[in-house]
């Protein structure tokens, strides 16, 4: 009988501890670490996990080499008064049709301090052809900061696929007549790919301080709303795309939801610019690019360094050419005053133009008005510096091979003398007509 008790007491023992065994071997879940973290705490990955996660406080997530791939749905979403940083080398990826790696919604927050964001298996293989698997890597509802550290991509960097959707969307694709004004502050990182790399889209307003921009099927930044690029470098792998692009198929002007202002101040951009709807403003950069300004479009430059004549674009400003390229504004002043050699033509004035220019320096006056070169007018068609002809003489201290003689009389002296006379004749001749 007390062998019987001892084995039902054994049993009933192992039955208690069952469900406690079965929790221990169950690994908490990244979203339960999220929840149980107080505001402000840092999750540190310290493995993959696959889920998708919802950030509703201050929270920072360091992925230490890790990578967190979504399930079914956005890998990571920033609701409501989350405020989200994510720092740390690592990968967050998103594989589902329609879902993105990181969806940051109507006042919530996220900073990308590092990190390579991704849809790995993203199959967009044209502008109509989605493939099965497209979407945004990005989508920005809310403020999104992205400095130096970050990788944004598409399709693992691929050059022929993610042409469907957007890289990176901040605002929204149809306004539906919301007032939020999704905000995109870009510092640094790098982006690659999407039919647009960086799309700023109704309602949105972004501000580019720095970063690399690569984009290989239509514009590495389309605009819709008010955008103003500071700095950083944009270039298309492709003739037919576009380095700016300020909407690209929009026709009207909504200062509420699609006012199309874009304002460039400096940065380096390999790849047309176009313009068929709304203002660019073009104050500075390197363009290797050529303009187009369509519709009711209108393209405005004030400064900058161009491979292309830009003229029509430039209204009273100045306007140089040195070599094959043209320099706007004060950064015609700079390339001619700076310079230590070469030749420049002025091509266009704005009011008294002067120019403090090295010895090694030729500037020509193309314009209609006069210009100031080191304190001289030069009028229009006229170069500075003038420089006098100067007639070489021999001298009897400069003695001649018997090759450099005249071979009918052994000597050249007297003829050399002879004929230098004859020009300066002519030339006080031809200085006594200029006086007339």
């Amino acid at each position: 009988m007390k062998k019987v008790i001892s084995i039902a007491l054994a049993l009933l023992m192992v039955a208690v501890m069952l469900p406690v065994m079965a929790m221990a071997d169950e690994a908490p879940t990244l979203q339960s670490k999220i929840g149980s973290a107080n505001p402000g705490d840092t999750i540190t990955l310290d493995k993959d996990y696959t889920e998708d996660i919802v950030i509703d406080k201050e929270l920072t997530i360091d992925l230490n080499g890790n990578k967190l791939t979504n399930k079914v749905g956005d890998t990571i979403t920033v609701n409501a008064n989350g405020n989200l940083t994510i720092t740390g080398n690592g990968t967050v990826d998103n594989v589902t049709h329609g879902k993105a790696a990181l969806r940051i919604k109507e006042n919530g927050k996220a900073t990308l301090n590092g990190g390579y964001f991704n849809r790995s298996l993203e199959n967009g293989q044209s502008g109509t052809e989605p493939g099965g698997n497209s979407f945004y890597t990005l989508i920005n509802h809310g403020e999104l900061i992205i400095n130096n550290g970050a990788v944004v991509t598409t399709a693992s960097e691929s050059s022929t696929l993610g042409r469907y959707s957007s890289l990176v969307e901040n605002g929204y694709q149809s306004h539906d007549g919301r007032t939020n004004n999704p905000t995109l502050t870009i510092y640094g990182g790098t982006f690659k790919g999407g039919i647009n790399t960086i799309k700023n889209d109704d309602n949105g307003i972004i501000n580019i301080y720095g970063g690399k921009c690569e984009n290989y099927y239509q514009a590495c930044v389309q605009n819709h709303h008010i955008a103003t690029i500071y700095n950083g470098e944009f270039s298309t792998d492709v003739s037919s795309a576009w380095s700016v692009l300020n909407c690209g198929s929009c026709s009207s002007v909504n200062e509420t939801h699609d006012a199309h202002m874009l304002v460039i101040k400096n940065g380096n951009f390999k790849g047309n610019v176009r313009a068929n709807v709304g203002n660019v403003e073009i104050k500075g950069g390197s363009f290797e690019a050529s303009f187009t300004e369509e519709g009711n479009a209108n393209i405005e430059i004030s400064g900058g360094t161009f491979n292309t004549n830009v003229t029509d674009y430039v209204g009273d400003k100045l306007v140089v050419v040195g070599g094959s390229t043209y320099f706007v504004g004060n950064s015609a002043y700079d390339a001619v005053n700076n310079a230590e050699s070469g030749s420049f033509e002025v091509l266009r004035t704005d009011r008294n133009p002067e120019f403090s220019v090295n010895s090694g320096v030729t500037i020509t006056n193309k314009t209609d008005n006069p210009i100031t070169v080191n304190g001289n007018e030069v009028k229009p068609n006229e170069t500075y510096p003038n420089r006098p002809i100067i007639i070489y003489t021999p001298t009897e201290d400069t003695p001649k091979a018997d090759n450099q003689k005249n071979p009918s009389t052994g000597a050249n002296d007297l003829v050399g003398v002879a004929a230098a006379m004859a020009v300066v004749s002519l030339l006080g001749a031809a200085a006594v007509i200029r006086k007339k």
